[in-house]
């Protein structure tokens, strides 16, 4: 099976290099390409793939661990295949601690967006 993690804050990367460790093939991405996600990924000894994000979206599952902010924008240009298995990591906050400041969804959940925008 396939891994595909975009993010690579403290999320994407610590959930890249478990499921690696276990054996998993991982395709790492950002919105930044892949030589910032190799950059991110020096030294830590992993057998990560950094890649595109459109083909870390294509594998068979795909963990989102992106800034609440630029989900919509991503969401709207790609998703994973149909049948692909789409996991929310993300958080609603638009902006971070220490002046945290989270989306009002009116009274809806951030993974309901998320499985909005990507309905497949």
């Amino acid at each position: 099976m396939k891994i595909g993690v975009i993010g690579t804050g403290m999320v994407g990367k610590t959930l890249a290099t478990e499921f690696a460790k276990l054996g998993y093939q991982v395709l790492l991405a950002n919105s930044r390409g892949t030589e910032a996600v190799a950059s991110s990924l020096a030294g830590s000894g992993t057998s990560i793939t950094p890649s595109e994000t459109s083909d870390a979206m294509a594998c068979d599952v795909v963990f989102l661990s992106i800034p609440w902010t630029g989900v919509k924008e991503l969401l709207e240009t790609m998703t994973p295949e149909k049948g692909g298995i789409l996991v929310d990591t993300t958080n609603i906050f638009l902006t971070y601690p220490p002046n945290a400041t989270i989306d009002d969804l009116k009274g809806g959940s951030g993974s309901e967006t998320i499985a909005k925008l990507a309905p497949h």
